[in-house]
């Protein structure tokens, strides 16, 4: 019995006769013709692999005159074990390389991405401490309003009782530019 059929014969898959130079042809062709393409040239790469080369170097080797790298051949022959297994599932429909990136890594992470592991660093913030740091801070800002707002009125009677016009060296437009001031001081709060 030769090589590929025993092969075949272990996996109870039918015998796929591909000489090397047609998969060479057929995937060089796939290649050429796009994005919708690729996943149909990983199934033939995992063909020539499993049927046609008895060692990783030598398959490697060989596929350098598609002129792509390891990584990505990698991905579109993941993209055909998938399919070779009867998958992608409604579910999993691949809509481009991208899409099957996305999902695959969905997948390995589980079912809802990172969410498992954002929702434990959730569940570990203390959202009561941080509301009481929040209310004490707001409650030390009313306090700092109260006090600069006291100290206004403190520095306001303070020059008022020397600029005011019934006083000796004040003036109306003196006491202008004090309420001025006073005002914008409490903008500013």
């Amino acid at each position: 019995m030769n090589q590929v059929t025993e092969k075949a014969r272990r996996k109870n898959a039918p015998v796929v006769q591909h000489t090397l130079k047609e998969l060479t042809g057929t995937i060089k062709s796939y290649l050429a013709q796009g994005a919708e393409y690729y996943t149909l040239a990983g199934q033939l790469l995992i063909e020539a692999h499993d049927e046609h080369f008895d060692s990783p170097k030598e398959f490697w080797g060989w596929t350098e005159i598609f002129d792509k790298s390891q990584t990505q051949l990698k991905i579109w022959m993941d993209m055909g074990a998938e399919r070779n297994l009867g998958r992608p599932r409604k579910s999993q429909v691949y809509e481009s390389q991208s899409d099957f990136l996305r999902k695959r890594e969905r997948h390995v992470r589980g079912h809802h991405g990172r969410e498992p592991e954002i929702q434990q660093i959730l569940n570990r913030v203390d959202t009561e401490a941080l509301a009481r740091e929040a209310a004490k801070r707001r409650d030390e800002l009313t306090q700092v309003v109260k006090l600069a707002n006291q100290i206004i009125d403190i520095g306001f009677k303070t020059l008022a009782q020397k600029l005011h016009p019934d006083k000796r060296g004040g003036s109306e437009r003196a006491m202008v530019l004090l309420n001025a001031a006073r005002d914008r001081l409490r903008r500013h709060l």
